[in-house]
């Protein structure tokens, strides 16, 4: 049953790697994937969601926002300390596998995606607070996914661990947040 698993996933990634490969998918991906390290992106990115959910929530939002940051900065450090307890090494560095490199990645492990872990939590928390844009933002966070296997980089299983860590991180974190911004309201309503 593993071996058969095993091969089914070495299968997919050959298919999403190879088959699907062509000149502007080599061009996208490997661009897509890493756009988070764009400073021209990054930054109005940034400020426009901070903009939205003030203007969505008022005051309620920055705090919104502040834990839309820690749910990230937890996805990725949760990711990097399971990465260091499981010693498997990223598919195009596997020479038998035939997969090929199209973006930059460490050879270091590949278990679990950071990546897909992210951008689930990503999708998980701002949907709790924009539902309108769901569909938005778990196509981004499919997306992200996808590309992590088209560019050689992951397994399918290390995208499908980030994704299901991703979203519980997102929504405990969006759970939190709203607890945390119920009991300031209620303090400070309590002050009056």
């Amino acid at each position: 049953m593993i071996e058969w698993l095993s091969n089914l996933e070495k299968s997919i990634l050959l298919w999403i790697n190879q088959t699907t490969s062509n000149s502007t998918f080599d061009g996208l991906f490997p661009f897509y994937t890493d756009l988070h390290k764009v400073k021209w992106f990054i930054i109005p990115a940034v400020l426009l969601l901070l903009f939205y959910f003030i203007k969505r929530y008022r005051r309620a939002g920055v705090t919104y926002f502040i834990f839309l940051l820690l749910s990230l900065g937890i996805s990725d450090f949760t990711g990097k300390v399971v990465k260091d307890q499981f010693d498997r090494p990223r598919p195009f560095t596997v020479t038998d596998l035939g997969v090929k490199q199209k973006s930059p990645a460490g050879e270091g492990h590949s278990f679990y995606s950071n990546h897909a872990s992210n951008m689930f939590a990503f999708a998980t928390y701002t949907s709790q607070f924009f539902p309108a844009g769901k569909a938005v933002f778990f196509a981004f966070a499919i997306l992200t996914g996808y590309s992590r296997m088209y560019n050689g980089v992951h397994y399918p299983s290390d995208v499908l661990a980030g994704a299901i860590m991703g979203i519980l991180i997102g929504w405990l974190i969006s759970q939190l947040a709203r607890k945390v911004v119920y009991r300031i309201h209620w303090a400070h309503l309590e002050k009056k």
